[in-house]
């Protein structure tokens, strides 16, 4: 009965609550960023509305993953002040039920937006990310192409230990390549193999290379007019086929008959963790895949943390003036965590601080000063 009445008074009122801030803060940032946008998006479109629609459309989940911990942090603060005020907190804690038993409803209510967070920030956001990007890229002409096989891949250059590689296309799962350049350097970086193939085929552990042409620029001649040695072909002639054990896995072009991946929210957490061949392969450090993996991991906490800063209110003494300025001081936390979360991470992935540093080191110092806070306001 007891824990009908809690939830009634705590869990469905910062549910309810936070669902409308989240749907508020999100279309009023999102109007915000469409104004800030209109010119670009605009620049080469014929239909307007649609041109705006799609762009609002494929801007919202990012949004959304923005602003539901500051919207969990607003509805917490909201139901504990009212509940404050009215001298209910007071009341319960007189009826022996402690603090915890209210922050447990409220962390539930924290868990659900956190799971809400999380389902958006890797299974909808990314896509939007990609879509978004790919269109960016073309100034915004046209419209995004919805759908994994829908655009071929751009040309682009992947790196792996000593060995270069330049695909012009490939299938949605990697394994047929079109225009590929394979260069294979030395420890001192001198070149030691170049091969052309307009064809590749994933074959278990080889690739199967058709109409192959491997330039020796070691035999090369330098003419008298010009600075760049002439390509001089040896033995592989044109039209010939070559099966070689060539160090790349079809995984790592999976992605490329999508779009070009580069950026954190572009990667789902289930990406990260079945793709670290595709991140590698950019030649970015190893501590960046796992910056990343850390970070989807940690995003949804901050839906929890926002729940432990709005907590000392509760203790706070009904006086409208100080709890009205009480209540202004944790938004301003909420809004310091949310701002160091993120200084800490682009730290971290610019080499400056270690990653589980980066991941870690704001939800703990938050806990910490809440459960300090709480315990000053539980002695006055």
């Amino acid at each position: 009965m007891m824990n009908k009445i809690m939830a009634r008074y705590f869990f469905v009122p910062v549910l309810s609550r936070g669902l409308f801030i989240v749907f508020a803060m999100t279309m009023l940032l999102l109007l915000f960023d469409v104004m800030a946008n209109a010119e670009d998006v605009l620049a080469f479109q014929d239909h307007i509305l649609s041109a705006l629609l799609i762009y609002a459309g494929l801007r919202l989940p990012l949004i959304a993953v923005t602003a539901i911990p500051i919207a969990v942090l607003l509805s917490c603060l909201m139901v504990l002040s009212k509940r404050v005020n009215t001298q209910e907190i007071i009341a319960l804690r007189a009826a022996g039920f402690p603090l915890y038993r209210i922050a447990g409803f409220l962390l539930i209510a924290g868990g659900l937006f956190a799971v809400l967070q999380f389902s958006l920030a890797n299974m909808v956001a990314p896509q939007s990310a990609v879509l978004l990007n790919q269109w960016k890229s073309l100034d915004y002409q046209g419209t995004p192409q919805i759908g994994k096989n829908a655009a071929p891949m751009k040309a682009i250059w992947f790196k792996k230990g000593n060995h270069l590689f330049y695909v012009e296309s490939a299938s949605a799962d990697g394994k047929y390549l079109e225009g590929l350049r394979y260069l294979e350097r030395d420890e001192n970086g001198m070149l030691v193999r170049y091969i052309l193939a307009e064809q590749a085929l994933y074959m278990g552990d080889d690739w199967k290379l058709s109409q192959v042409r491997e330039p020796d620029f070691g035999r090369a001649h330098i003419s008298n007019n010009e600075d760049v040695p002439q390509v001089a072909e040896i033995d592989i002639g044109d039209g010939e086929e070559l099966t070689i054990p060539l160090p790349l896995q079809p995984s790592v072009f999976s992605y490329g008959a999508e779009t070009q991946k580069h950026k954190a929210e572009e990667f789902g957490i289930f990406d990260l963790l079945s793709q670290r061949d595709y991140i590698a392969a950019q030649g970015k450090p190893a501590y960046i895949y796992k910056l990343w993996v850390l970070q989807k991991i940690s995003q949804p906490l901050a839906c929890l943390i926002m729940v432990l800063i709005a907590l000392p209110i509760a203790l706070r003494i009904s006086r409208r003036g100080s709890l009205l300025s009480f209540g202004f001081l944790l938004t301003l936390c909420g809004f310091f965590y949310f701002i160091a979360e993120r200084i800490l991470f682009a730290l971290a992935e610019s080499a400056q601080l270690p990653v589980f540093v980066a991941s870690f080191a704001a939800p703990l110092t938050a806990v910490i000063i809440m459960a300090w806070l709480a315990l000053m306001q539980e002695r006055s």
